[in-house]
């Protein structure tokens, strides 16, 4: 074998041996490679996989409210006897687009005292009522959802008509019959007194009650009189009659 061909034969050995070497330590990297791939995905693993959550779509509904106009404040009657019912009449209309409850309130001078519930369909109207009895005379403020009004009860307006008496003249011991009538025209209770005085002395003092727009009699029978001239009041009316001595003669 030539020299040439020696030459030959050493640089293709070498030649494979790099080849092989590389191999090696390509083979080498790659394992490496691989080791640290399979390690990541081993620890990918423990960790728990995030699972986007759905949107939520949150909707919110608004309700349409009812609407209520109130109007037409009544108020009957105007002037109240005492104990006597007042109606407090409106009208409510639901002019909203859904069905509604109208609480109604009524207030008397500034307090509230009683409450109604009033349920409308969209477009009805309805003609609410409170009813109250006041046993005070005096002024009553009303109020009811922004209404006002007032009503009022008149105190007692006694009068007493023409005071009868019979008779006018009456003997010693004799009797007298005395009657009165008292009127009431307030809006309240009144009492008034009939008062038979000889000298500075009560005889009688008798009192009558009297309810509004209502009238009474009081009657009153005097027996054994004493001589003397008798005062009969009554309210602002006062008359007198005379009781004679049983031996006196009248003069001719």
């Amino acid at each position: 074998m030539g020299q040439q061909q020696r030459d030959l034969v050493e640089m293709n050995s070498e030649l494979i041996i790099a080849i092989l070497i590389g191999l090696g330590i390509g083979a080498g990297i790659l394992a490496i490679i691989f080791a640290v791939m399979r390690q990541a995905r081993r620890g990918e693993g423990d960790k728990p996989v995030k699972v986007d959550e759905p949107v939520k779509q949150v909707i919110t509904t608004v309700l349409a409210e009812a609407t209520f106009d109130l109007g037409e404040f009544i108020i009957s009657p105007i002037e109240a006897r005492e104990g006597e019912t007042v109606s407090i009449s409106f009208r409510v209309t639901n002019v909203g687009n859904t069905r509604g409850l109208y609480k109604a309130g009524l207030r008397i001078n500034g307090v509230e005292i009683c409450k109604l519930d009033i349920d409308l369909a969209p477009g009805q109207t309805e003609l609410a009522t409170f009813a109250v009895a006041e046993n005070s005379a005096g002024e009553y403020k009303v109020e009811v959802g922004g209404l006002e009004g007032t009503f009022f009860i008149s105190p007692a307006k006694l009068s007493v008509s023409a005071i009868d008496i019979d008779p006018r003249r009456a003997k010693e011991g004799g009797h007298v019959s005395i009657t009165a009538e008292v009127t009431n025209g307030g809006g309240s209770t009144g009492a008034e007194k009939l008062e038979v005085r000889l000298r500075d002395e009560i005889l009688v003092s008798e009192e009558v009650t009297v309810t509004p727009r209502a009238a009474e009699k009081v009657n009153v029978t005097l027996t054994n009189l004493r001589p003397g001239i008798y005062e009969v009041s009554m309210g602002d009316l006062r008359t007198t009659f005379m009781v004679e001595m049983s031996d006196y003669i009248e003069p001719m």
